[in-house]
């Protein structure tokens, strides 16, 4: 999992005018194997789809708690510092 300042490089992944090809030639073909329409292919990519998109926001949250929890640490760590630096400087 990646975080503050270990972050992989984003994999952005544009859509080609081949890809669109594939994907409707493979459409037919599933919609023939299992003798439904194409619609009925498509809504179950749309299904996949959405399962994968809600993947990736499950692992955005997981990485955005560890990063909260990172910078909770550092600001306690501060505040302990601080505190430190203050009962010094109350003592007489």
């Amino acid at each position: 999992m990646g975080t503050l300042h270990h972050q992989s490089n984003r994999k952005y992944a544009p859509v080609t005018s081949s890809d669109v090809k594939l994907f409707i030639e493979d459409a037919i073909i599933y919609s023939k194997k299992f003798k439904i329409p194409v619609s009925d292919v498509l809504k179950a990519w749309e299904i996949l789809e959405q399962k994968r998109a809600n993947d990736f926001s499950s692992d955005d949250g997981d990485r955005w708690d560890e990063q909260i929890s990172g910078i909770g640490t550092a600001i306690e760590r501060v505040a302990s510092a601080l505190q430190e630096i203050a009962d010094k400087t109350d003592q007489p």
